[in-house]
């Protein structure tokens, strides 16, 4: 009996760790849905991405090929935690630098 109990309480904190991961796919298809449109109006030619690395790969699993193709560059960073200084030079660096200055930056195509 005992055991019972252990097994509905790890099945139910399976259930609320899946709610927060549901949420996020859920979200990088807005995204993603969002990039599309914005592509299709010829709003942008190319663009880049800062995002953690999942909610990156998240992203990049919902994009067409088209929209891939239009991701110049890519930071696959959590940048949540780093104080406004440290954003701006990872933005800076993303849009106009080049190499791995900061560790995770990359060109993507040309």
């Amino acid at each position: 009996m005992k055991s019972r109990n252990c097994q509905t309480i790890a099945t139910e904190d399976n259930d609320l760790s899946a709610a927060p991961k549901q949420a996020a796919i859920r979200f990088a298809k807005e995204v993603v849905d969002e990039l599309e449109a914005a592509r299709h109006a010829k709003r942008f030619e190319a663009f880049c991405v800062a995002a953690s690395p999942h909610f990156l790969g998240l992203l990049r699993e919902r994009m067409s090929d088209a929209l891939g193709r239009s991701v110049k560059g890519d930071l696959p960073k959590d940048l949540t935690r780093e104080d406004a200084a440290s954003v701006q030079s990872y933005v800076a660096h993303l849009l106009y630098g080049s190499g791995d200055l900061f560790g995770g930056w990359r060109s993507v195509g040309n």
